[in-house]
């Protein structure tokens, strides 16, 4: 049994696709073409400080959201969960013989 390879010098299909290339991604390529920045350096900054605000944001929202630590129970519903929880665990008690 012999095996044969195939030594061609192009990459194959999957390879040839995650080779990086010397082109810009379309967003730097727009920024620069709008004028908001001047070279791809400054693109990534903007980039960089976006994902920084939207994690700010997303902070600021789960925080107001979950953050407070207020019981959307009243006071009347919370004793009363007390009392059945209290009322369980006494139930639950382990008689001594």
């Amino acid at each position: 049994m012999s095996v044969e390879f195939n030594d061609e010098k192009r990459p194959s299909i999957l390879y040839a696709r995650f080779q990086s290339s010397n082109e810009q991604p379309g967003l730097v390529r727009w920024l620069l073409s709008t004028g908001i920045v001047k070279t791809s350096d400054q693109a990534n900054r903007v980039f960089i400080i976006v994902i920084i605000a939207a994690l700010v944001v997303t902070g600021v929202i789960l925080y107001a959201t979950y953050g407070r630590g207020q019981s959307p129970l009243t006071p009347a519903q919370q004793q009363q969960i007390q009392q059945q929880l209290q009322s369980m665990h006494e139930g639950a008690a382990p008689t001594s013989s």
